[in-house]
């Protein structure tokens, strides 16, 4: 307030230098009369009051709202963050008629009376004027004392409900002293909240599809597409952000912010200039997420192709790279949920700054993107409320509470869940697959007891295409600011002999031939699902917003996010009934059969899986590229690494002897209770004496409780883990059992082909037979064969063992994407519905005595 202290003159006459577009005599005279309204001090009648109004709204702030920050505050007048020119407000049309949106800020001083009017023209065309009166408030700031003051009053009036969606309306908010507020060129569409962590608040600027996206927004027609985007947060914020208690009237909005924090439409965001070489700076657009962003441009084109019409969408983007779920929901929402793994001082402060400030702004749904800081805590069950299934349960459950109960909002909000993509563990892919299960609710897909109302994403299959190379250019000089950062891509990149992994000149061209490598393997895009082809020059180019190899951070945040935002797209449209032939979701399984040895008798097929054929309403199956040939992987020899790929995310089986044991290839024993475990962890011990490498006992996290040492109840492995720490503090002991740092247990597992049941696609549930034939086929000799008769699970999207140099967590396990020489195209995995190309829902199922599938629950496959 102290910053923008001087006369309302001036302060105008300082925006109108600042809007381009303006001519200096339209400048003259906004300021002149804006500010012969805003500076009167004295009480006014309610005549000179409305004249004042009137005065105001005549204006319509044509080219003000076009390119400079809005009248977000007077002297006395603030609103809160969320409010500037060019907003969208929530439409009525798909909410209770008695609920209209809520426009609120800050008041410096008590006034009597504080009007609120609204004026323009709706997208019917209809004439609209009325004034409501604000409800006035003292607001306690003791609660949190450390945030900035910007009134010792909250005010606060609800809109009427708008049913027709576009149109253009300027609001402006006049106290009895005359101070006033306004908005202009303000439309009604569907607002889309975007909450999670970094990989929501990846800036669209480092994506393959950035300038794809860019040049269609320049060629909008925009009479009929609208899209606007208000960005608050990003990949890091300071302190304002995390308060200790609810901030319902946002502090975070102050002037000096206004080029930030402000409402821009997209057609004209995309006309700024994308990225400056020399500030290293990039345009609001470009900053923008890039999920949300795709989301919201994919559900325009989709609506548009449906209807005819595209509602104006509005993105509010609130992320935060680096936070755990536990920060986003209030304190008694945390505790009921046990198992929490959050950081000290940080529970629940995102809710308070980032989530609590937008609960009153009416919404027509959400997106949630969030996990990589969660997967080394406890996955969990929705059921049994404990863990991540039963954090993400309740944060969808508290959030439609919150905004129902404040925002009058009466039906249910639907809440988009994308997945983790392959590869973003950050250091605990053995659990990644627990993590994605429980991002369903436990359910294996969404829209269910414990996530009604949901939608989602799955992107296992969405790793970066060239997660396992740098670009073969010298690391970033960080002594010098404008040197770009081309490398290290991959984490594991050598810093300090300026070398990276692309040793092949395969992601990008050598820079001293200007040639790919001659290991590099062929460009071939034939294999590529249709929906990813479009991509495929892209990503041989590598070149996101025209900079080679542009990335933030390597492959924790995988650059193919348009994917993302069209699947979020297809399944809310689903969801809502919009789409009437699109699937709701990817196969989901319900069932499958077993008959050992079968096609040894016969001509019937040995293992079988069906899938809901609701689900996917009228869709049939499509078989991936993923290549299941266990020779061609790679191996932990190859190419002098000590690296291996032993596990995927396509489709894997489990097997026995047919005596119920199994014997690993250094001697460990399984039977069919470590075929049965679907989840494992560890706990890590001492040297053996001699030695320098710890050991690793590993247990079962999740599985059948048989009491036995792979399953024992969580009591008992608290016990174990406790006597192993206080053993581990005197010395080791020879009775402590030691086993490999890596999962002993992984090649019981092994990766299978899939065929299309062509005669069930249509009639029946669609199915696929697993050709275990081949499978043995694939088997390494260093196995025996005998090991590998009988099944006991199987498993799609699953991935169990990825682990520090034990790549699992994939759906390109082979050799030549795993040493660089060739891209993992995106949508490599083993299913897809054959229309939307969504991939398969991830799901464990153990191979009944009866042939069929059981699913933990509450998941169920048994059909």
């Amino acid at each position: 307030q102290e910053e923008w202290g001087e006369s309302s003159k001036t302060r105008m006459e300082a925006e109108g230098q600042r809007n381009a577009t303006a001519t200096a005599a339209a400048n003259s005279a906004r300021s002149s009369l804006v500010a012969r309204t805003l500076t009167r001090r004295e009480a006014m009648s309610p005549t000179r009051m409305a004249s004042a109004m009137t005065a105001l709204l005549m204006l319509s702030w044509p080219s003000f709202a076009a390119s400079s920050p809005s009248a977000t505050t007077a002297d006395s007048l603030m609103f809160s963050a969320g409010f500037t020119s060019n907003m969208v407000l929530q439409r009525a049309e798909t909410l209770d008629a008695r609920a209209g949106n809520k426009v609120y800020g800050f008041a410096s001083r008590k006034s009597p009376t504080i009007n609120v009017t609204v004026q323009g023209v709706s997208g019917a065309g209809e004439e609209i004027s009325y004034t409501v009166t604000a409800q006035v408030e003292p607001y306690d700031k003791s609660i949190d004392p450390g945030m900035p003051e910007h009134g010792e009053f909250v005010w606060s009036a609800e809109l009427k409900p708008q049913k027709a969606y576009g149109g253009n309306y300027t609001i402006v908010v006049l106290n009895q002293d005359g101070d006033s507020i306004a908005l202009a060129n303000v439309t009604y569409g569907d607002v889309f909240f975007c909450s999670g962590q970094s990989n929501m608040a990846l800036e669209t600027f480092y994506t393959f599809s950035a300038e794809a996206i860019r040049a269609e927004l320049l060629s909008l027609d925009e009479q009929s597409f609208d899209l606007r985007h208000f960005m608050f947060g990003g990949m890091g914020v300071d302190d304002r952000y995390r308060p200790s208690a609810p901030q319902w009237v946002s502090t975070v909005n102050t002037p000096a912010e206004a080029d930030f924090m402000r409402w821009y439409k997209a057609s004209e965001s995309a006309k700024a200039q994308w990225y400056d070489e020399e500030t290293q700076e990039h345009s609001m657009l470009a900053q923008f997420s890039s999920t949300c962003l795709y989301f919201g441009y994919a559900l325009m084109k989709k609506t548009f192709e449906q209807a005819g019409e595209a509602v104006p969408i509005g993105l509010i983007q609130s992320a935060v790279g680096g936070t755990q779920i536990e920060s986003w929901v209030s304190n008694e929402t945390l505790a009921k949920c046990s198992n929490e793994s959050i950081e000290a001082g940080l529970a629940s402060v995102y809710f308070h700054g980032m989530v609590a400030p937008f609960v009153n702004y009416s919404v027509r749904g959400f997106l949630w993107y969030q996990g990589e800081n969660n997967v080394h805590g406890v996955m969990g069950n929705s059921i049994d409320g404990f863990g991540y299934g039963c954090q993400l349960a309740e944060l969808v459950k508290s959030w439609r509470d919150t905004w129902h109960l404040v925002s009058n909002q009466t039906v249910p909000l639907p809440f988009g869940i994308a997945t983790l993509a392959g590869q973003g563990s950050e250091g605990s892919g053995w659990n990644m697959a627990g993590m994605r299960w429980s991002q369903t609710g436990n359910y294996g897909s969404w829209d269910n007891p414990a996530l009604p109302f949901t939608f989602g994403a799955q992107v296992y299959d969405l790793e970066d295409p060239w997660a396992e190379v740098g670009d073969g250019n010298p690391v970033k000089n960080s002594s010098d600011p404008k040197s770009p950062n081309t490398c290290c891509f991959n984490p594991q990149c050598h810093a300090q002999d300026d070398q990276c992994l692309d040793t092949f000149n395969c992601s990008l061209p050598s820079p001293e031939t200007g040639k790919y490598g001659k290991e590099c393997v062929d460009w071939d895009v034939s294999g590529w699902l249709p929906s990813m082809k479009p991509l495929a020059g892209l990503i041989r180019a590598n070149s996101p917003s025209g900079i080679k190899a542009n990335n933030f951070m390597g492959g924790i945040h995988p650059r193919i996010k348009q994917p993302v935002g069209d699947r979020l797209a297809t399944a809310l449209m689903a969801l809502l009934g919009l789409s009437q032939s699109a699937a709701k979701t990817g196969p989901t399984v319900s069932g499958c059969r077993y008959q050992p040895n079968a096609n040894k008798r016969s001509k019937s097929v040995e293992l079988a899986i069906s899938f809901n054929r609701s689900l996917l309403r009228g869709e049939g199956l499509h078989l991936g590229s993923f290549e299941s040939d266990r020779s061609k992987w790679r191996s932990p020899d190859e190419w002098g690494q000590n690296e291996e790929v032993f596990d995927s995310l396509g489709t894997m089986v489990c097997f026995t002897a047919s005596n119920g044991t199994w014997t690993g290839r250094d001697g460990t024993q399984g039977n069919v209770s470590t075929c049965h475990c679907q989840s494992w962890n560890y706990i890590q011990l001492p040297p053996p004496k001699g030695s320098d490498d710890p050991g690793t006992f590993w247990y079962c996290e999740m599985g059948p409780d048989d009491g036995g040492l792979f399953s024992p109840p969580r009591a008992k492995i608290a016990a174990e883990r406790a006597r192993r720490l206080k053993e581990a503090a005197k010395c080791a002991s020879p009775s402590l059992k030691w086993v490999p740092a890596v999962n002993p247990f992984r090649e019981q597992w092994q990766p299978a082909p899939l065929t299309l049941d062509t005669k069930n696609q249509s009639t029946e549930a669609p199915t696929v037979e697993v050709d275990l034939k081949t499978l043995r086929s694939h088997i390494p000799s260093e196995l025996d064969l005998q090991d590998y008769q009988v099944v006991h699970a199987i498993r799609i999207a699953w991935a169990m063992f990825d682990a520090p140099y034990v790549v699992g967590d994939t759906c390109c396990p082979a050799a030549t994407v795993q040493t660089g020489r060739a891209a993992c195209p995106p949508g490599s995995c083993s299913l897809y519905s054959n229309v939307t190309f969504q991939p398969a829902n991830g799901f464990f199922a153990v191979v009944t005595k009866a042939g069929k599938c059981q699913c933990r629950k509450p998941q169920c496959c048994d059909s």
